[in-house]
């Protein structure tokens, strides 16, 4: 297989995802754009809301991108012999996300942390590999660039 060449994720690992990254809010319309309030099927969110949903998508797209590559926790064993190198550091960026500290990982995808970042600023920003200093940075990012 070609190093540049990328095979879809097994069944198994999709579902895996899939349980884990349920979000506890629906998805809001990609193309409304949320001054204050936005606008749900029906139902109104505020900007808190909006941005913590902004960040789980972020994390379920980092997973999503390692399954992709094959080079996940949830891929099996046999095929991390195909697994491929994000290619941009923006890829790399996203694909960091998916190795935040797990109990982090979990609050932010039922939409319990309490962090208002912007998406952009996530993914410019290093991520610290210690777990212990993941929440601080969080903190941090949430206030000093709020959105």
């Amino acid at each position: 297989m070609e190093a540049d060449q990328v095979t879809s994720p097994t069944p198994k690992a999709l579902r895996t995802l899939k349980r884990i990254s349920q979000p506890a809010y629906p998805a809001p319309n990609p193309h409304q754009a949320c001054s204050g309030r936005c606008t749900l099927k029906g139902a109104t969110i505020d900007q808190k809301s909006a941005a913590k949903l902004a960040l789980a998508k972020l994390v379920k797209r980092g997973h999503a991108e390692l399954l992709r590559r094959k080079a996940s926790p949830f891929t099996q064993s046999g095929e991390y012999r195909e697994a491929t190198a994000p290619i941009t550091q923006h890829e790399c960026n996203i694909c960091r996300l998916a190795f935040m500290d797990p109990q982090l990982q979990r609050q932010i995808l039922q939409g319990e942390a309490p962090y208002r970042v912007k998406p952009a600023t996530v993914i410019k920003r290093p991520i610290p590999l210690a777990w212990a200093d993941q929440r601080q940075w969080l903190e941090n990012l949430s206030a000093t660039d709020p959105c």
